[in-house]
């Protein structure tokens, strides 16, 4: 039985955990009916998938940082743009499950109700489905290399696959990250995916894929590059399908 408490819930970099008081996924599949005449019964195909983040919070807003709950979902809305959303569906472990979407913010709202706490409440909807992911980095860092541990991924895989980065800078100049795979977890690492560079901003996040047919060895790692100086937090999550 899992309970429900998490401290890592991110959005382009920005962390929401402290502001949410919950948060609902959901995907979805387009039925189509494909029944034949002939066909006693109903036949139905899968379409195009979807996916959506639904969250409650609790109203905040800091004009000179910019950094808080209604600043970033305000801000995502208005510029019509997407947010990389990695979401730890319990506290941050190595190899945890976590859901990531590129998706953009299709609704907010500010429900206000006397003698009531300002509640923030928002949904954000994928342009790429719904990803199921594992956790590799979560950490502050000085100026070094981080190099993880492997994940097995129990087999190789051609369906492709999703990296999210996430920074919360504090000194770094730069932070680059990559994800490479091994067929053996050991040796022979080869590099299969990378972020642009994220360069001295407070915040910040990158995402890329890998397109579907491509080989993904069996087992994944991440490297984190940062340079110049220290970062607060950087949080690296991969899914593959």
């Amino acid at each position: 039985m899992a309970i429900a408490k998490t401290n890592s819930i991110f959005a382009s970099g920005y962390s929401l955990a402290s502001a949410l008081k919950s948060f609902a996924v959901s995907a979805n599949s387009e039925e189509l009916d494909a029944t034949y005449l002939s066909s006693g019964f109903r036949v139905y195909e899968s379409g195009f998938q979807s996916a959506e983040v639904t969250a409650e919070g609790f109203f905040d807003s800091d004009g000179t940082n910019l950094n808080k709950i209604h600043n970033i979902l305000s801000a995502a809305y208005q510029a019509r743009t997407f947010q990389v959303l990695t979401a730890f569906l319990q506290d941050y472990a190595f190899g945890g499950d976590c859901v990531m979407l590129d998706a953009c913010v299709m609704n907010y709202a500010i429900p206000v109700e006397v003698a009531s706490v300002i509640m923030s409440n928002a949904k954000w909807r994928s342009n790429d489905g719904l990803w199921m992911g594992k956790g590799f980095i979560s950490q502050s860092s000085s100026a070094t290399t981080i190099t993880t541990a492997a994940v097995d991924g129990g087999a190789a895989s051609t369906a492709g696959a999703l990296l999210h980065a996430h920074l919360d800078n504090n000194a770094a100049t730069s932070v680059a990250v990559k994800i490479q795979h091994s067929v053996d977890g050991s040796s022979s690492w080869a590099d299969l995916v990378n972020v642009t560079t994220m360069t001295g901003a407070t915040y910040d996040s990158g995402s890329a894929g890998v397109a579907p047919g491509t080989t993904i060895r069996r087992y994944t790692r991440a490297v984190a590059v940062v340079t110049g100086g220290a970062v607060d937090l950087l949080t690296v999550a991969f899914a593959r399908k």
